[in-house]
């Protein structure tokens, strides 16, 4: 028997090189195939207070515009009652206005509208409650930023909130010349599941990390600041009108790209999104799965989207699968090297991700998270099921 076990220990070059090999191999993909690791915004985990180059605070009063808020009512009327008193009471020293755009007819909306309609900053305008060809979404935020009397426009929907009253203070430290579009963060409430706000944190690094490299692609959620003369002069919605959603994707795809795009993470900028239904947050996957082959740049987000999910299943698969046969071998020192690395794999990724939650303030138990990758990817796949068996003219104004 102790011959036995002396040949099993026997350390050999095979040995050495497949333990050494699934170690590295479990490093590196948990590095550098991880959203999580990749760099999003330039001041994403360092000094969050905006600097000039004397390492004084900047002045964001009497440099900077006004502004227009634009918000539709794309909510219950509940949610613009709660949201309303937020957006007219903003510590905003140059002045701002917010135009509602609400649906005509709507009169639960129209009701809560009219308790506010003495306040200064309230601006209410009207979309018919049927729109043919358009998606009201589309024709709604047309409709608010050609009525918005300033340059500087901020768009969100009723269902968001500012997590700050200094939240369009914040977003226009990035106002200047040399700034066309600005891009913040948009995560759920408290009461919305880990799941969900997970995977809107996961989507929103690729994205954030494409607008901080001036690559803009897209977006999940609103948040967006731009130039009402940009949005003018490039005929608003014009060449995806027919999308009955996307509006905010459509919105930074088609302009962002174009512009000189800044983005803001800091807390008094975040928007915080209520919960969505079960039927809201399938219609907006499947919906994004039918129209994301219209957003430019969407392929190579989609190719780096793929090498990370296969990066990550491919190493579990070898680590497990070398766990296996070690045992078959009784190699115990390959069968330690593949059950570290498998351990490593999740710890990394719990570490690195739990820095973006904590950053973040998601409230998600960080070891969670690599279990929560793995779902992604599933979610996603069942998502595309259903887009396949479902009636492509319900994603579509245009039913002709």
């Amino acid at each position: 028997q102790r011959i036995c076990n002396n040949r099993f220990m026997i350390i050999d070059n095979f040995t050495i090189i497949l333990s050494c090999a699934i170690i590295v191999v479990a490093l590196l993909t948990s590095v550098l195939t991880n959203p999580f690791f990749r760099k999003f915004c330039e001041r994403e985990m360092g000094n969050t207070d905006v600097a000039d180059n004397d390492g004084n605070e900047k002045e964001t009063a009497g440099d900077k515009p006004k502004v227009s808020i634009v918000i539709i009512s794309n909510g219950t009327a509940e949610q613009m009652d709660q949201h309303l008193p937020v957006l007219l009471t903003q510590d905003y020293a140059p002045g701002y206005e917010v135009v509602v755009v609400a649906v005509k007819g709507d009169s639960a909306t129209e009701d809560v509208l009219k308790r506010y309609a003495s306040n200064p900053h309230l601006y209410t305008t009207f979309v018919p409650g049927r729109s043919l060809f358009m998606s009201r979404a589309k024709l709604a935020l047309t409709i608010g930023v050609k009525a918005a009397h300033n340059e500087w426009v901020l768009v969100a929907d009723s269902r968001h909130v500012p997590q700050s009253d200094e939240w369009i203070k914040t977003m226009a430290t990035h106002c200047d010349d040399s700034t066309d579009m600005i891009m913040g963060y948009t995560g759920y409430d408290d009461t919305t599941t880990s799941y969900r706000r997970f995977e809107r944190l996961r989507e929103q690094t690729y994205f954030l990390r494409r607008a901080f490299r001036n690559e803009a692609l897209c977006t999940k959620g609103a948040n967006l600041m731009f130039r009402k003369s940009r949005f003018i002069q490039g005929d608003g919605y014009r060449g995806n009108l027919q999308y009955i959603q996307g509006e905010y994707d459509f919105l930074i795809n088609k302009y962002g790209a174009q512009a000189a795009t800044a983005v803001e993470i800091r807390p008094d900028a975040w928007l915080i999104e209520d919960e969505p239904s079960l039927t809201t947050w399938r219609n907006e996957h499947i919906s994004f799965i039918n129209y994301r082959s219209c957003l430019n740049g969407i392929a190579s987000h989609r190719a780096l989207h793929i090498a990370d999910t296969l990066a990550l299943h491919l190493t579990l698969l070898a680590c497990i699968a070398l766990i296996g046969l070690a045992m078959l071998w009784h190699n115990w020192i390959v069968l330690g090297s593949a059950a570290a690395a498998l351990i490593l794999t999740f710890v990394l990724r719990a570490v690195l991700a739990g820095k973006v939650i904590r950053r973040f303030k998601a409230d998600i138990s960080a070891w969670k998270a690599p279990f929560m990758e793995l779902r992604c990817f599933w979610t996603g796949l069942f998502y595309s099921v259903m887009y396949l068996m479902a009636d492509k003219h319900g994603f579509t104004s245009h039913k002709l």
